[in-house]
């Protein structure tokens, strides 16, 4: 989770942004809330917005580059230790849809656009840090 820099109630929600490397080059705008905390425990939740940079040539394996175009969105669930302020369990749903595009080389002269919808589910549990 990424918290804001003021104090926040039960309720309140607050926005942040992050950039993404790697192939998948973009951006997330992340819509947070503060579903519940006390001393005891904290439960927070997300809904972000991600896309990539669709005019950033990448590596697309087998010597071959191209551009990926994905958007989408990453819902999350949080449970944080109140004491640490890291999360004890994280349940993430994405989901995102585009295509990548290959560019023309000695093997595919036209080059080839490719749909790609990509959905996944990740539940974690920290124990200890």
């Amino acid at each position: 989770p990424l918290y804001p820099d003021h104090n926040v109630q039960t309720g309140d929600s607050w926005k942040n942004s992050i950039n993404t490397g790697g192939a998948l080059s973009g951006h997330i705008d992340y819509n947070w809330k503060l579903d519940y905390g006390d001393k005891y425990s904290i439960s927070l939740s997300s809904k972000g917005n991600f896309s990539t940079d669709k005019d950033k040539l990448v590596s697309l394996g087998a010597n071959m580059e191209g551009n990926i175009d994905l958007t989408g969105e990453i819902q999350g669930r949080y449970a944080i230790d109140p004491a640490s302020g890291w999360p004890s369990m994280s349940v993430q749903h994405t989901e995102v849809n585009g295509k990548y595009t290959y560019k023309p080389n000695e093997k595919m002269k036209k080059g080839l656009q490719v749909p790609v919808r990509i959905v996944g589910d990740t539940q974690c549990k920290i124990l200890h840090l």
